[in-house]
C-alpha cells in the first residue's frame, strides 16, 4: 500500500491540530517513497473549495483537496469522489475526531458519504479523540451525548471495516477494546518540530537546574480550567524563599481566561511570569530548548493526545502534569507515561528529583512514519 489519501476535517496550518498531523506524517511519507494526497473534508478555514499542490523538501509533490464547511454534503460527495478517482489511492485514512464534522462533535453524515466515497478501497482509521463523557464525575448530559458519539463511531468502525486502527492514547485503546474495537497506539506527531539543540542531547536541564538554582518552567497551547497552579505557585515561592532559587514561567499561545489565571497566580505569589503569546513554531522551539521542564493542564489519563506535551518530550523536556483529579469510567488507565510525571499538592521536591532521573523518549516524525507503514505491512 504505496498509494494513500488521508481524509481529515481542516488543514489550516498552525490552526488545526490534526490537520497539522497530517501534513507532517504525509510529508515523511512521502520522503519513504509513498504517493499521498489529502482531503479536508469539512475545513472551517476556507470559505470556497479548492485544489492545489505542496512541494515537499525533497521536491515531490503533495496534492490538497480543501471542502469548504458550507460546501453541501452532495457537492462535497462529488468533488471528495473526482479526487480520489484521479489519484487512485490503495488505502484512504480516516484521521477522525468527531467535532471537527460538526459543531457539536455528531458528524450523522460521515458514515454514509464514507461508504459511497469507497466501495472496494481499504481504510485506516486514526481516533485523535473518541466520545465526551468518560470521566466518572461527567453529567448525565455528557453521558448520554458521549453515548450517541460511541455508537457514531461503532457503526462507523462496522461499516467500513478498516484494515487497521490506530490511535495515540492507551486510554482511547482500552475503551474502544471495551467496545470489542482492537487497535494499536501510534504516538502523536508534535506540532513544534526541533529547530534547535535539544536539551536532551545535552545535560539533564532539571539536573543543571538543581545546579544552577534556575528554574525556567514553560507551558504553551491550551490551558484547562481547574489545574493545580495554585498550589504549585506556593510551592515554588516556598522553594524561592528557602532555598534561593530563580524562576520563571513562561507562557506561550493565544490569551484565555486561564491564561491570565496563571499569570495572575504566579504574580501573587511573587514569581515572575513572561506572557510571550502567540509565536513562529522556531521561536517556540528556541523556548522549549531553553527551558528546565514542561507543564500541562491536560488530564494525565489522556495527557498523550496533547500536542503540545509531544512537542515538550521531543525537545528533551521533562513534562508535569498538574491537572486535576480525572478517572475515567469503567476502565483502569495507564499509571506511567514515559517523562511525564504527576503533581500531586506539595510533592514537588519529589517530582522535580524523578524528573532529574527520568529518560525522556524522544520520538521523531520519521519514527512515527516507520511505525505506521509497518503496521501497513
Amino acid at each position: 500500500m504505496t498509494n494513500i489519501i488521508f481524509i481529515c476535517s481542516s488543514l489550516e496550518p498552525g490552526r488545526d491540530g490534526v490537520g497539522d498531523y497530517t501534513r507532517y506524517l504525509s510529508y515523511e511519507l512521502v520522503n519513504h517513497g509513498y504517493k499521498i494526497a489529502i482531503i479536508a473534508l469539512h475545513d472551517r478555514y476556507v470559505f470556497e473549495d479548492n485544489e492545489s499542490s505542496v512541494q515537499t523538501e525533497n521536491g515531490k509533490t503533495l496534492r490538497l483537496l480543501r471542502l469548504s464547511i458550507d460546501t453541501p454534503i452532495s457537492e462535497k460527495l462529488k468533488k471528495a469522489s473526482q479526487f480520489i478517482n484521479t489519484h487512485k489511492p490503495d488505502l484512504l485514512s480516516l484521521q477522525f475526531v468527531p467535532f471537527g464534522f460538526h459543531p457539536k462533535g455528531l458528524p450523522f453524515w460521515l458514515n454514509k458519504f464514507l461508504k459511497k466515497l469507497s466501495s472496494d478501497i481499504q481504510w485506516h482509521f486514526m481516533f485523535h479523540e473518541l466520545w465526551v463523557g468518560m470521566a466518572e464525575k461527567s453529567s448525565v448530559k455528557l453521558i448520554f451525548w458521549g453515548y450517541i458519539q460511541r455508537l457514531l463511531i461503532i457503526n462507523l468502525v462496522k461499516s467500513l471495516r478498516p484494515f487497521i486502527i490506530n490511535t495515540q492514547s492507551h486510554t482511547y485503546q482500552q475503551y474502544l477494546k471495551k467496545y470489542n474495537i482492537n487497535s494499536e497506539i501510534l504516538p502523536l506527531i508534535t506540532n513544534i518540530p526541533p529547530t534547535h539543540y535539544t536539551t536532551s542531547l545535552k545535560e539533564n536541564p532539571v539536573k543543571k537546574a538543581f545546579d544552577t538554582k534556575t528554574f525556567n518552567f514553560v507551558v504553551f497551547g491550551s490551558i484547562h480550567p481547574y489545574s493545580l497552579i495554585e498550589q504549585l505557585a506556593i510551592e515554588v515561592a516556598n522553594k524561592v524563599k528557602q532555598e534561593f532559587w530563580s524562576v520563571t514561567l513562561t507562557i506561550l499561545g493565544r490569551q484565555s481566561n486561564e491564561s491570565k489565571n496563571w499569570i495572575a497566580v504566579w504574580k501573587r505569589n511573587g514569581l515572575n511570569v513572561n506572557y510571550l503569546g502567540e509565536q513562529s513554531a522556531e521561536e517556540i522551539s528556541k523556548i522549549l530548548s531553553q527551558s528546565t521542564i514542561g507543564l500541562s493542564s491536560t488530564a494525565f489519563a489522556v495527557i498523550e493526545k496533547s500536542g503540545s506535551v509531544a512537542a515538550m518530550l521531543a525537545h528533551g523536556l521533562p513534562v508535569l502534569c498538574i491537572a486535576s483529579e480525572w478517572k475515567p469510567r469503567g476502565i483502569i488507565p495507564l499509571e506511567n507515561h514515559p517523562g511525564i510525571l504527576a503533581y500531586k499538592n506539595s510533592n514537588l521536591e519529589t517530582v522535580l528529583q524523578l524528573a532529574e532521573k527520568t529518560s525522556i523518549p524522544i520520538i521523531t516524525v520519521s519514527d512515527i512514519a516507520r511505525q505506521f507503514i509497518r503496521y501497513l505491512e
